[in-house]
């Protein structure tokens, strides 16, 4: 009987520890599994955010290609108006200057030819009261 008894209690004893070991290597177990997968989704949503932030940021430099090329275009625009503005004015200035200097000849001829009949048909209207 005493065999038997220690039989008995040994192999409760070993099929306890047999739980335990079992209880703390499945523990183990999940807890190894938790951590790997843990990262893993980790490594998956910083994968996603990167790709979609990369996106946003090409989106971004697209917009923003856009927005230069069309302002350079307007500031190229402006400054060709200018250009051609300027060109304009100086054209009319360089124009005007012969045109002012022939203007005042013609009135210095016309005053020059008023002044020669003034001048004579006063002569003529003293020469016709004295005579």
């Amino acid at each position: 009987m005493f065999f038997h008894f220690t039989n008995y209690t040994i192999m409760n004893v070993e099929k306890e520890a047999a739980t335990m070991i079992q209880q703390y290597w499945r523990g183990f177990w999940q807890y190894s599994h938790y951590i790997i997968l843990r990262f893993e989704i980790v490594r998956i949503q910083a994968f996603a955010q990167g790709c979609a932030q990369r996106n946003y940021l090409a989106l971004q430099h697209d917009c923003a290609t856009v927005i230069q090329s069309t302002a350079r275009c307007f500031l190229a625009n402006k400054k060709c108006h200018m250009e051609r503005l300027i060109t304009a004015i100086v054209q009319s200035v360089s124009m005007s200057l012969p045109t002012r200097l022939a203007s005042k000849r013609i009135q210095r001829c016309y005053r020059d030819t008023r002044m020669t009949a003034e001048k004579k048909h006063t002569a003529l209207v003293i020469g016709e009261k004295g005579g």
